[in-house]
This record gives C-alpha cells, sequence and structure tokens, in this order.
C-alpha cells in the first residue's frame, strides 16, 4: 500500500511541476471536475428520486416539473463537460510543451558531455515521453474526482437516510482495494518490460548504425537475425506483462461485479429497514452505480500507474542536469595520479601521471583502445568507474571526434559562440584554411576535414578555460594540419588544450605529450566517479 501511495503522489504532483506558471488551468480543471461530479451524483440522483417519487403518487404536476429541472440539469451538464474537455486539452498541450522543453535542454547537454547514446534515445525522451507523460494529468484529474465521487454519494445517503451513510462508508474501502490489486504485479513486470524495451533499442540501433559503414559486405542477413534476436526478450516480457495484467483485471470484473449484485441487495435491504420510498430506492441504486462506476475508471488509472511513475523517474533522472562546482571563469588545470579508468565497468585503462597548466598544449597519444577519448569525457564531467585521482580546476569544452551540425549556416553558428569573433578573425580564418567557404554556407554539405577545421575554430569561441579535442586533424588534408594545429595551440595560451592526436610528426608542436599504454588490466572497477573540483 505504501507503493502505491507513492507512485500516485508522484504523478499527482508531476503535472503541478510542470504548469509552473499556469497551474490555475490545474485548479480549475479540478473544480470543474468537482461541479461535474456534483451534477452527476447529487442533483441527477435526487432529481431522480423526486420524479419517481411524485410518479408513484401520480401528482403530475410536481413529475413535470422534476423532469423539466432534470433536462435544464442535463443540458447544463452537457455544456460544462464540453468547456471541461477544452481545458483538460490545453492543460495537456501544456503539460507536454513543458516536458519537452525540459527534455530538449538535458538532451543537448548530454550531448555536450560526450554521452555515448543514440540520438534516437534523445528524440524518444523529447517527444514520446513527453507525450505520454500528459497522460498523468488524467489520473490526476480521475483521481480528484473518484474523492468528490465519495463525498457526493455520502452526501445523497445523508440526505435519504443515515443509514445509507453507513452503507456508503463500507463499501468505498471495499472497491479501493479491490482496484488496487494489480498494482503489485503490473510495476513488477512494467519494470522488466521497461529494461527490456532499452536493451532492444540499443541493440537494434547498433545493428542498423552497421549497415551504413560496412555496406559493401554481404552482412544483412546477419544483421535483421541479430535484430530479430534482440527483440525475443522484451516480446516475451510484453506478453507476460499483459497476460498478469488480464488475468488480474478479470478477476477483478469477477469481484467487481459480485459488488454490484451486493450493492443492489444491500440497498434493496436497507429500503425495506428503513422504510425508504421508491425514488429513494432508485437514487440510491444509481449514486451506487455511479460511485463503483467511478472506482472502475480509476482501476484502469492505476493499473498504468507504475508506467507513469517509472516514465517519470526516468525524465527527472534524464533532466538532471549535470551540476558542477566548477567555475567558467576560473583558471583552468587538470592533474591524474595513479588513475585507471573503467568506461564499461570491467576492464581497466591505465593513465600516466601527468599536470595539465594554463598556457600548456597537452597531446594525447596511443593506440585505438587505449582511453584517449575516454580520459576527454572523463575530464568533461561523464559519469565513469574509476580509481585514482583526477582533479579538475575550471570548466571544459569539448569537441568530439563525431561532429554533426545544426541545419544552418555558418554565420548564425558564429553568432552563437559565447564569446562572438571578430569579423576580421573570422575572415582570416575562412581565408586561409576554408578558401572558397561562405559564411552562408550550410556546414553539413562539406566534406569531414572542411567540418572538423569550422569545428575547432567555434570550440575555441568558448569562455571556458578548459578546451578538449578529440581528433580535431582526422580527415584534414595533410597541408593543412600542421598550420591548424600550431593556431589552435596559439589561440589557446592562456587555456589548458588538450588534443588526441595520432599523427607522430606533430609532437613539436604541443608542450608535452603523454603516451597511453593501452593495457587494460580484467578486473571489475567499483562505480566511484571522477573527482571535480
Amino acid at each position: 500500500m505504501r507503493g502505491i501511495t507513492r507512485a500516485v503522489l508522484v504523478i499527482v504532483r508531476y503535472p503541478f511541476d510542470q504548469l509552473r506558471w499556469h497551474r490555475s488551468m490545474m485548479a480549475w480543471l479540478i473544480a470543474g471536475r468537482f461541479v461535474l461530479s456534483g451534477g452527476w451524483l447529487f442533483a441527477s440522483p435526487l432529481i431522480q428520486k423526486h420524479a419517481v417519487d411524485a410518479i408513484v403518487v401520480r401528482d403530475l404536476a410536481r413529475t413535470g416539473e422534476w423532469l423539466a429541472s432534470g433536462a435544464v440539469v442535463f443540458v447544463v451538464l452537457h455544456c460544462l463537460n464540453y468547456w471541461w474537455s477544452c481545458l483538460k486539452a490545453q492543460t495537456v498541450r501544456v503539460v507536454i510543451a513543458s516536458t519537452a522543453a525540459k527534455a530538449a535542454t538535458a538532451a543537448t547537454r548530454r550531448s555536450g558531455l560526450g554521452t555515448k547514446v543514440d540520438a534516437d534515445h534523445h528524440v524518444s525522451r523529447v517527444v514520446d515521453e513527453s507525450q505520454q507523460l500528459s497522460e498523468t494529468v488524467d489520473v490526476t484529474v480521475n483521481l480528484a474526482g473518484s474523492i468528490f465521487n465519495v463525498l457526493f454519494a455520502c452526501a445523497v445517503a445523508a440526505v435519504i437516510s443515515p443509514l445509507a451513510v453507513g452503507l456508503v462508508v463500507v463499501l468505498t474501502p471495499l472497491i479501493v482495494v479491490l482496484s488496487s490489486r494489480n498494482f503489485s504485479v503490473s510495476r513488477r513486470f512494467s519494470e522488466v518490460m521497461d529494461r527490456s524495451r532499452a536493451t532492444m533499442k540499443a541493440t537494434t540501433s547498433t545493428n542498423l548504425r552497421s549497415i551504413s559503414g560496412m555496406e559493401a559486405l554481404p552482412i544483412r542477413r546477419l544483421t535483421a537475425a541479430a535484430i530479430d534476436r534482440s527483440f525475443k526478450p522484451f516480446l516475451s516480457s510484453y506478453i507476460t506483462l499483459q497476460g498478469e495484467r488480464a488475468k488480474t483485471q478479470r478477476a477483478n470484473a469477477i469481484v467487481m461485479s459480485a459488488v454490484e449484485m451486493l450493492v443492489m441487495l444491500a440497498v434493496a435491504a436497507l429500503a425495506i429497514v428503513a422504510k425508504l420510498s421508491l425514488g429513494s430506492f432508485f437514487a440510491l441504486v444509481q449514486a451506487s452505480w455511479s460511485l463503483s462506476g467511478a472506482f472502475k475508471d480509476l482501476n484502469a488509472q492505476l493499473s498504468t500507474a507504475p508506467v507513469h511513475y517509472g516514465r517519470i523517474q526516468r525524465m527527472k533522472r534524464y533532466t538532471r542536469l549535470h551540476r558542477s562546482s566548477r567555475s567558467a571563469h576560473a583558471s583552468g588545470r587538470v592533474r591524474a595520479r595513479a588513475l585507471a579508468l573503467s568506461p564499461g565497468g570491467l576492464e581497466r585503462l591505465p593513465i600516466p601521471d601527468f599536470d595539465a597548466l594554463p598556457g600548456q598544449a597537452l597531446g594525447l597519444y596511443g593506440s585505438n583502445g587505449s582511453g584517449k577519448s575516454t580520459l576527454l569525457h572523463a575530464i568533461h564531467g561523464s559519469p565513469m568507474a574509476a580509481i585514482g585521482q583526477l582533479s579538475v580546476w575550471g570548466a571544459s569544452g569539448l569537441m568530439p571526434s563525431h561532429l554533426v551540425f545544426p541545419t544552418v549556416d555558418v554565420n548564425a553558428l558564429l553568432c552563437a559562440c559565447k564569446v562572438p569573433y571578430e569579423l576580421a578573425t573570422t575572415r582570416h580564418f575562412m581565408d586561409e584554411f576554408l578558401p572558397g567557404k561562405m559564411l552562408t554556407d550550410d556546414p553539413n554539405g562539406w566534406s569531414d576535414g572542411e567540418r572538423k577545421k569550422l569545428a575547432a575554430f567555434l570550440h575555441l569561441a568558448h569562455d571556458r578555460p578548459i578546451v578538449l579535442m578529440d581528433e580535431p586533424l582526422s580527415g584534414v588534408d595533410a597541408a593543412s594540419r600542421e598550420r591548424l594545429l600550431r593556431y589552435l595551440v596559439e589561440r589557446s595560451r592562456d587555456r589548458v588544450l588538450i588534443v588526441v592526436c595520432h599523427d607522430i610528426e606533430l609532437r613539436k608542436c604541443f608542450s608535452t605529450t603523454i603516451e597511453l599504454p593501452g593495457v587494460a588490466i580484467s578486473s571489475r572497477v567499483s562505480p566511484s566517479l571522477t573527482t571535480p573540483f
């Protein structure tokens, strides 16, 4: 019971947190549900009671009055329901927009940290889960409506007979318990299904990306088989979850039908004992059935509560931006002592001891897989299992090895720089390293080497004291490599510059070079984090 209470509180709070300055919309939505519940569960049963009693005594005038009153209430409630539905759609729109905005900000931040997550994962967070989390509005409103239904059912019972209040008070906890029976089952299997879905998406994305890189090889059938195998654990979890849900819901439906029959018998017995009129009997039956129907709807919402709760927790972790205590304007410095990094948690990549001070250009050399890019990501702040000490003073900016520019022109990219370049500086760089290119060009249409030159130029524009570049010279023509590297070193003379490089002839351009041994020590590493300062 504690688990379902915590999940429901998190789900109810979520739309209020997302609405922020528009929380009055949620208040109006709940107020509208209060009026609708009062109309259907209080006014309608009482009107029905008086109309039936008037028919029993054959008072046509009173019967006509109550029927006319019922028609007016019916029209008013339907008009109010239309306004309420429009307000609900507007509230859902605001929740989706707010969640998507936060997720988009987190996606750009996480991409900047150099996390090796497929872009489809970020798109799913921004688009799919933002839309799915808007269903928390329905859960919140239905929960409030169930509470209102109980209150109005008690009010109708109190008007008809004090004994009827006891009947409602006894039935309500019974229905609540029956409605929450399948929560633990749904929660357990939904967690398993979410893990299987995440594994399936990662495996499928990796296999699909492998096709474009190995198009000349006959691996399409092999890749299709690998994708098919990745779906099997997810499908198995999905079938198991749906089967357990169907089993629990079927049992709930049988029990709820039995409860409805008991309600009829209890109301009939109450009418006989308390000598209630026929109209009172019908009013109590309608109120009891409406109460049961409301809790049935709530049961359907609670069955999805574990899924919503998991989505909310994942979205919170995803949008929790990396808050570093490092000042962007502090003097940059990096120090490593007895450091070994473990990006996968199963092997150690030893890193030689070094100190990188302002004004120094540090070159990282080593074979493939020796940990050069891993070290840059660790310095930049990506969480990683490690032993030893990695101390970082000052904020850093990372230029990744694989570049994808937004679909804008070069001029827009320059204007978005933290410290915009002067026009003369930009023209000098373009004339020397990108001859024939225009500021109005879209760099996505350039060659890989030309895009690397532009990216290196842009990454020198930020005001962070530590500049990290992962293979900025790969793809650059041989005639421009040394000139470009010397330009980068000159422009970073008051900051720490750490560059991953493979060209042995360019060692002379660096103040210091480090050769990573690339010897992986097979051992499990405790999941500690690198230490930022």
